[in-house]
């Protein structure tokens, strides 16, 4: 997935949530979040998590974890 991925929040008719992830190579949808909340942390972990696995200019550290 590149930097430039978008998050999309869709509120289902079944009082659930889904997350659409499109990166401009295909959507992708993380289903079955049962709140709004819910869905908006998970899109603010991913972008965290996906920023700590690679830091621009910056060489992945090995035997260190980071929470």
């Amino acid at each position: 997935m590149s930097s430039n991925t978008t998050y999309s929040i869709i509120a289902k008719q079944d009082r659930t949530f889904h997350v659409i992830m499109d990166s401009g190579g295909g959507a992708k949808a993380v289903t079955g979040f049962g709140s709004e909340h819910e869905a908006t942390a998970w899109i603010e972990q991913t972008k965290r998590m996906r920023q700590m696995s690679h830091p621009k200019g910056n060489k992945p550290q090995t035997g260190k974890y980071c929470f």
